[in-house]
C-alpha cells in the first residue's frame, strides 16, 4: 500500500504541473480528466466538476485507501462506482463511460479485492 500511495502522490504532482503549465490543449484536458477522478482538490475552484468529485467520490476513495481489501472498502467502491456511472451517464442511455472513469474504477476495484491467503 505504501508503494501505491507514493506513486499516487508522484502522479498528483505531475498532474498539478500539467494543470498549471500544459504543453498543449490535449495535455491540459488529460490532466483535468485525471484530476477529476483522482485529485479533485487539484482542480481550480472555477472548475464546475470539482464540487461533484469532492462530494461524490473523493471521500469514498479515501475510505477505500484506509482499509483496502475489506468488506467496508468493497461497499464504498460500489457506492463510488454508482456515483461515477451516474455522473458520466445521467440519462443511463450509454453502455460506456470515459476511459478516465474506467481506469479509476479498475484501480479502486483492485484495492477492494480481498487479499489472497498463502
Amino acid at each position: 500500500m505504501q508503494g501505491y500511495l507514493a506513486e499516487k502522490e508522484a502522479l498528483k504532482a505531475q498532474v498539478q504541473r500539467k494543470l498549471k503549465s500544459p504543453a498543449s490543449e490535449e495535455e491540459a484536458q488529460a490532466a483535468s480528466n485525471v484530476a477529476l477522478y483522482l485529485f479533485p482538490d487539484a482542480l481550480p475552484d472555477s472548475n464546475f466538476e470539482k464540487g461533484v468529485a469532492l462530494e461524490d467520490w473523493a471521500p469514498l476513495q479515501a475510505e477505500i485507501e484506509k482499509a483496502p481489501g475489506s468488506a467496508q472498502a468493497r461497499l464504498k467502491y460500489e457506492e463510488m462506482r454508482a456515483n461515477i456511472w451516474n455522473y458520466e451517464n445521467p440519462k443511463q442511455d450509454h453502455a460506456t463511460i470515459s476511459p478516465y472513469a474506467e481506469e479509476t474504477l479498475k484501480l479502486f476495484s483492485g484495492l477492494t479485492a480481498s487479499p489472497t491467503l498463502e
